[in-house]
Order: structure tokens, then sequence, then C-alpha cells
């Protein structure tokens, strides 16, 4: 069963990557994200859409981690209850692997910022 849960979670994080995670997407969608309290100083047009930008970034990046390690603790609850400590170790070690595959890079930001600042300022609002 926790097998198949980890089917279904792999299924969804490629559909949350692929549609919710490129930049087009990530720049697109920033005015629906709720803004961190830690970006809200914000001076002029350039600034507030680089804040909504940081933080729907931050916001999805988070839900992917978490995708990720519920991978990790399918793993650990086969080993606790089901006594299979090999398939924690595989399903761990997938984990790991996909978060750093997913560990925010300065390629990804540079992405991101690179299609924020060819993004109209209308098109963003």
């Amino acid at each position: 069963m926790f097998w198949l849960l980890t089917l279904v979670d792999l299924g969804y994080y490629v559909y949350w990557r692929r549609r919710n995670l490129p930049p087009d997407a990530i720049v697109r969608d920033a005015k629906a994200t709720k803004l961190f309290r830690a970006l809200e100083e914000f001076r002029g047009a350039d600034e507030e859409r680089a804040a909504y930008v940081v933080s729907t970034y931050v916001t999805r990046k988070v839900v992917i981690f978490a995708i990720v390690e519920a991978i990790a603790v399918y793993g650990l609850v086969l080993a606790i209850v089901g006594r299979f400590v090999q398939d924690q170790y595989w399903l761990s070690a997938l984990s790991v692997a996909l978060l750093v595959i997913e560990f925010p890079s300065e390629k990804s930001l540079d992405a991101l910022i690179h299609e924020a600042e060819q993004t109209p300022v209308a098109n963003a609002s």
C-alpha cells in the first residue's frame, strides 16, 4: 500500500512541478500568492513584483518539499510497522535525491529573475 502511495506522490510531484514551478507560471500567478511579512516593505512597482514572485517561489518550493518528504515518511512507516527496513533505505534515498534536485540553485533563481524582468508590470498585476 505504501509503495502505491509512493507512486501516487511521484506522479503528483511531476504534475505539480510541471504546472507550478516554471518561471513563467510563478511570475504569472505571483499576485495570487499571499505576500510574506518580511517582504512587505517594498518601494515601487518593480520591488512589489519581485516580492510577490519570491513569495510565490518559496511557497511552491515548500509544497514540493512536503510532497517529497512524504515519500521518506512512507519508508519510515514501512520500517517501523512492517519491519521493511530495506524499503526505508530505498524510499529515504529517493527522497534525498529529489530534495537535492529541488534545492534552489543559482540557475533556477536566475531563470526566475530573468522571467520577472521580462514580464511587463501590467501583466504581473
